[in-house]
Order: structure tokens, then sequence, then C-alpha cells
């Protein structure tokens, strides 16, 4: 099972709306942590989804730091 189109949606508004310095201090395991949490907080996700997210955060790593360290390099600001 894949991930839901309004959870990504989810998952990417709280992307957009963590920058902040932890984001590039924290390890891998720990970004995915506190993403997955926020995630879970907005959205009842099964066993299966939880799965699925967790993997599709890890391949995203890359974009989600480089969309955090573009968010804190000036005023702009990605919308949906």
């Amino acid at each position: 099972m894949g991930v839901e189109s309004s959870t990504l949606r989810v998952l990417w508004t709280i992307v957009e709306d963590a920058v902040s310095q932890d984001v590039f201090e924290m390890s891998d395991t720990a970004l995915i942590a506190m993403l997955m949490r926020q995630v879970s907080n907005q959205v009842m996700l099964t066993g299966d989804e939880v799965n699925a997210l967790y993997a599709y955060i890890g391949s995203k790593l890359h974009l989600i730091r480089d969309i955090a360290a573009f968010q804190s390099s000036g005023p702009f600001h990605l919308s949906a």
C-alpha cells in the first residue's frame, strides 16, 4: 500500500513549516521520527501506512534538507 495523497499534503506542509537549524543538525533517523510524529498527530495511519510513509520520508531526506536550506536562505516560501 502506498501513501495517500492527503497524507503527503500534510507531510509537505509540515516540511515547509519545520524549517530551522534543527533540521540540519538532526540525524536522518531523528528527522524521520520527528516528521512521522507530526504527521501522525494530524492523520490516523494504519500499520501499512506508517511503513510506507517511513520509507517515503527516508527516500526524500535530501529534498527535505534542500527545502530547509532554500527556505532558511531567504524570504521565499514554497506554495502548494
